[in-house]
């Protein structure tokens, strides 16, 4: 568009409401006159009409596309905000060749755009991502490869968020989503508010925690490192052992929550052993989906000093205590009926029960009946993981001092054929160095390639979760999640002015379109001002 000696290029929009902010069933936006720019100097001077009163804004682009001058915004008509003139459907606004800022910047370069029956929608989160998780105690994975991690930190909310098998974030069902039905959450304990809202209760202000049970509040961290199990439709998961301030927890229990973030009436699970037993609770779903194995707890304060040489087992629709399933809670032992401080448990697809026996060096198989069917040589093992299709075994190994108890993660063939018997094995098939913050890890073998997920509670990069493919059976390298940068936990809203039409080149607004135009003159003498 050609105005005298100077142009530049206008962009402008002609549409309905993204969010309306008129009457309903009010009809599209027009402009009675096109906008049209002028300049001189630096000064330029933007004009448009229209044909009745709507929502307009001006804002200035630089050559990227970016927003660097939001002019003027407000309904026009007879309450229209300065700098739009009040009482009027026709507008001139005029732009002094500064950013928001009060900076100059490249007239020439830049674009006017002017927009019309504009509405508000969601753009995007500032300072945070889904994924963006504080510390992680717990991973695990579900048969179609989606990702559920666990995250908790001193004084922070515990959150569950789900991540499919690339990494991308689908959703967070800790809190719940909030456009879950009050029906589905209401054995949370809600507050009916006088305009029908229901709001969940604060229960430690501290952690700002309205979950039962589900904060913890030591220096250390949250929750403790754990093994989360899926039961079905339900992620199962454990509470603290150590409080500090005002927090007040129960007895070491599990924490029960359905997968699209529902709080079952069971929320508050079976609790373990009836006291605040320590210890990095490592749970496996039983075969018949109703209940789950748990080991790695024991006697003491902060940390276990006395461990429970026994693997419990309990219904979820239980009260509890957990019942010791195999080995005595009391009596360390060897063979084939007793453990010495037993830690990480996992349940293959054939039903038979794995069973890290930490101080015995070795990994136990038992069948689904609780039968032993043979044992596997490996050095201080900790968590297990195992492989959806070939069985392979994946663990933690190697004595170190809390809370980490591993030096490093070792794959080890399958132990049992298709048939699900015991056909020895459980050879080294590779090795990963690894290191003290890494407490938490999940193996995803639903697809090719299999993929190792590793957390994190310390972290000085802000990247708390790691993905690894394997290649040709062997460990591949590890890479974080996150790109570097997505740390700060705080998070504002930001929300972009936009219109059903085309809002620009490099971010096209949903909806059809009912009009626009562009428009572009030649250089003057003076410079591209375009």
């Amino acid at each position: 568009m050609n105005m005298g000696t100077y142009t530049m290029r206008v962009r402008w929009l002609l549409c309905l409401a993204a969010i309306t902010l008129l009457p309903a069933g009010a009809a599209a936006a027009e402009f009675a006159a096109k906008p049209s720019v002028t300049r001189s100097g630096d000064e330029v001077q933007i004009s448009f009409a229209a044909r009745e009163a709507r929502d307009a804004t001006v804002t200035i682009e630089d050559a990227r596309g970016a927003v660097v001058r939001h002019l003027a915004s407000g309904v026009l008509g007879r309450g229209a905000p300065p700098p739009f003139r009040a009482g009027s459907l026709t507008q001139t606004v005029v732009w002094d060749g500064t950013d928001d800022a009060g900076r100059k910047v490249d007239v020439a370069r830049c674009t006017v755009r002017v927009g019309l029956g504009l509405g508000a929608r969601f753009d995007r989160i500032l300072g945070w991502r889904g994924e963006a998780v504080a510390a992680v105690c717990g991973l695990t994975v579900d048969g179609t490869g989606r990702l559920y991690v666990l995250s908790s930190a001193y004084k922070k909310p515990t959150r569950i968020c789900v991540l499919d098998r690339r990494g991308r974030y689908l959703r967070s069902i800790m809190p719940y989503p909030p456009g879950l039905a009050a029906e589905k959450v209401k054995h949370l304990g809600l507050l009916e508010l006088a305009d029908g809202r229901s709001v969940p209760i604060v229960r430690n202000p501290i952690s700002f925690a309205f979950y039962p049970d589900a904060y913890g509040s030591v220096p250390a961290g949250g929750l403790g490192a754990q093994t989360m199990t899926l039961a079905g439709d339900r992620l199962v998961f454990s509470n603290a052992w150590n409080f500090k301030y005002a927090a007040k927890g129960s007895a070491r229990r599990l924490l029960v929550l359905g997968t699209d973030g529902s709080v079952p009436a069971n929320y508050l699970g079976p609790v373990i052993t009836g006291k605040r037993s320590p210890g990095f609770l490592h749970l496996a779903a039983a075969p018949d989906g109703k209940g789950v194995y748990a080991a790695g707890v024991g006697d003491g304060g902060y940390k276990v000093t006395r461990p429970h040489h026994a693997v419990y087992r309990v219904a979820l629709d239980s009260p509890g205590p957990a019942r010791a399933y195999l080995g005595d809670p009391g009596t360390p032992g060897r063979g084939e009926k007793h453990f010495n401080d037993p830690r990480g448990v996992a349940v293959d697809r054939h039903g038979n029960l794995y069973v890290a026996d930490n101080a015995n060096d070795r990994v136990v198989v038992f069948d689904p009946a609780g039968r032993y069917l043979g044992q596997a040589a490996v050095d201080k093992p900790g968590p297990l993981a195992l492989h959806q299709r070939t069985d392979e075994i994946y663990a933690l190994s190697g004595a170190k001092a809390f809370p980490a108890q591993a030096t490093r993660l070792l794959k080890l063939s399958a132990v049992v054929g298709a048939d699900g018997q015991w056909v020895g094995g459980g050879e080294t098939v590779d090795s990963l160095k690894w290191d003290y913050s890494r407490l938490a890890f999940a193996v995803d073998g639903t697809a090719d390639p299999t993929v190792v997920w590793v957390g994190c509670w310390l972290s000085k990069t802000g990247r708390f979760l790691y993905r690894m493919e394997e290649a040709g059976g062997k460990f591949g390298k590890l890479r974080p999640v996150l790109p570097p940068g997505r740390r700060r936990s705080c998070t504002a809203a930001s929300w972009r002015w936009t219109g059903a039409g085309r809002r620009s080149t490099r971010r096209p607004s949903a909806g059809p379109a009912t009009g626009g135009a562009r428009a572009s003159g030649p250089a003057s003498t003076g410079g591209p001002a375009r």
